[in-house]
């Protein structure tokens, strides 16, 4: 799976590969430039094809509705529907979209036109925001439903370099998980593998390099579990 960021200063109405710097406007596609990246995601493709890697799946962008001061770009969902309906079929991958903050109403039922749904394959949003539920209607005609990146306790605003105590860790983790399992995703992915918040420690805070971590083993259990099961629902007081 591959998730573009930026794109080329050049190509975006505010002439920065970041969605948006401070004190300036956000930055999307230009119209004009929507060939130019269809052509740009399926060079990459091609150069991964070329040297042995069959990429299964590419987003057309990294969170489009978050107008970040870092590498990013903004998409209404109508520049959205127009690059899948006009341009997607340029690129000789599987297609995720919209790849949003959260799991938007908005998205997932522009997304569900009857002139822009045949151009993707999955659809990908983030747990950061609200999980609605609008993108059911697009499983119940065939597409995947991914839950692709969610990343709880970085200590992004935080003094502290580790800002989360395992007591607590464990069981926002779990919920996590459970919770998109619970809203008919069909697939949970984390924002890193190996570091020390991921599954598999990178020797930072305490985590051994290469072992797996207490967070890979609740993961774990869930791969493990997750089909040929009967879940029985209960309450925890």
């Amino acid at each position: 799976v591959v998730s573009p960021w930026g794109q080329p200063a050049e190509w975006k109405t505010n002439n920065s590969s970041n969605a948006k710097n401070e004190g300036e406007s956000e930055g999307h596609l230009k119209p004009e430039n929507y060939a130019d990246y269809a052509k740009y995601l399926n060079d990459y493709v091609l150069y991964l094809r070329q040297n042995g890697v069959e990429l299964d799946d590419i987003s057309i962008q990294n969170e489009p509705d978050w107008p970040c001061s870092y590498a990013g770009c903004v998409w209404t969902t109508a520049e959205m529907c127009t690059f899948l309906r006009d341009y997607a079929d340029q690129i000789d991958c599987k297609i995720i979209a919209p790849e949003s903050i959260g799991c938007s109403d908005g998205f997932a039922n522009a997304l569900n036109q009857g002139n822009v749904i045949g151009h993707f394959d999955i659809y990908g949003g983030h747990q950061y925001g609200d999980i609605q539920s609008a993108y059911k209607k697009l499983g119940a005609q065939g597409k995947e439903l991914w839950m692709t990146e969610y990343l709880i306790n970085w200590n992004e605003n935080q003094d502290t370099q580790r800002n989360f105590n395992w007591s607590e860790d464990a069981f926002n983790f779990a919920r996590s998980i459970n919770k998109c399992l619970l809203n008919d995703f069909n697939a949970w992915i984390h924002y890193a593998a190996k570091r020390f918040y991921g599954m598999i420690g990178d020797g930072q805070y305490g985590t051994s390099n290469g072992a797996i971590t207490r967070r890979g083993y609740i993961f774990g259990q869930f791969s493990k579990y997750i089909t040929g099961m009967t879940r029985i629902g209960s309450e925890w007081d």
